[in-house]
């Protein structure tokens, strides 16, 4: 079993993505896989607290070099070390994480009600739950205030001016951020009522009406240190969309031709005999009395 090395930042600042990789010499191997067959390369990070060195989750990864960011949560440990596995042969390497010199939040992101991300472009409804979090560094245990506006505004980013009349709640709700340097809060859209009518009280620049969906997005800011971070938006049907009338009158002629009942039917034949269809079916009348029978006959004249 043969010793590897890590080569990285062993003093990492937190919310900074930092890279480790092996050494040069022990990548070597990997470039000469008929000297030494290829096996896989896995990451991991140990922490040391009250109870012993364990293993955490959710930072298993694989190959030569990898890249980790490490939050406010790592501060706190005893120690921590990055381990390498190739085969039988490990490495490690001891870090000591230091705290960011500048407080702040890296991003916001939004989920659905069972804390997946909301991809861009989903659809989502006034009936939905939507969970907020702000990711943050050198903040741990203070407030995040987060405010849902509804967007009017070109571009990315929050516009103060443009949305100044779409915060859909007046006060903000509040998040802690925790060791894991997050706070969440979670915004149920059913329960602001008034947000429907905020939304098509206005419309973007060259626009005629809100259209098909609204477009929100949430801030998460913290006044005392003048630090404010807006998430992606997200777009909400619009339950009060009207199409125009040419769209409508479209609609109901694809929809006609489609059902076959707008299309013309066949005429017959010319020489095609004609029946009343009942016995109450108009006959056609005789009103000199010369037609006194009628009778089918064939080509010869036959019955």
């Amino acid at each position: 079993m043969a010793k590897l090395t890590i080569t990285g930042n062993t003093r990492p600042t937190v919310g900074e993505t930092e890279m480790y990789s092996l050494s040069l010499s022990d990548r070597f191997t990997l470039l000469n896989p008929v000297a030494f067959p290829l096996t896989k390369v896995e990451w991991n990070i140990h922490v040391q607290d009250r109870k012993g060195w364990r293993i955490t989750n959710g930072n298993l990864k694989e190959g030569t070099l990898v890249t980790y960011k490490f939050t406010d949560k790592s501060l706190q440990y005893k120690a921590l070390k990055i381990e390498v596995i190739r085969g039988k042969d490990k490495g490690d390497l001891y870090i000591k994480p230091r705290p960011a010199e500048n407080p702040g939040i890296t991003h916001v992101e939004l989920l659905d009600i069972h804390s997946k991300r909301i991809p861009k472009g989903k659809l989502m409804h006034y009936t939905d739950t939507i969970i907020v979090k702000a990711y943050c560094v050198g903040m741990f245990g203070q407030k995040v205030a987060f405010t849902l506006w509804e967007d009017d505004a070109t571009g990315k980013g929050h516009d103060p001016v443009v949305n100044m009349v779409n915060k859909i709640n007046r006060i903000p709700l509040t998040g802690e951020v925790d060791h894991e340097g997050v706070a969440r809060v979670v915004f149920r859209l059913p329960a602001y009522t008034l947000a429907v009518q905020i939304a098509n009280a206005g419309v973007a620049r060259g626009d005629k009406n809100e259209g098909k969906t609204h477009e929100y997005y949430v801030t998460a800011e913290v006044i005392s240190k003048h630090i404010l971070k807006a998430s992606p938006n997200v777009n909400v049907a619009n339950p009060g969309y009207i199409p125009p009338l040419s769209d409508q009158r479209e609609s109901k002629e694809i929809s006609l031709s489609g059902n076959g009942s707008a299309q013309n039917n066949p005429k017959p034949k010319e020489n095609t005999a004609k029946f009343p269809q009942t016995p109450a079916a108009k006959k056609q009348a005789d009103p000199e009395g010369r037609i006194l029978s009628a009778e089918f006959t064939d080509g010869t004249g036959k019955l």
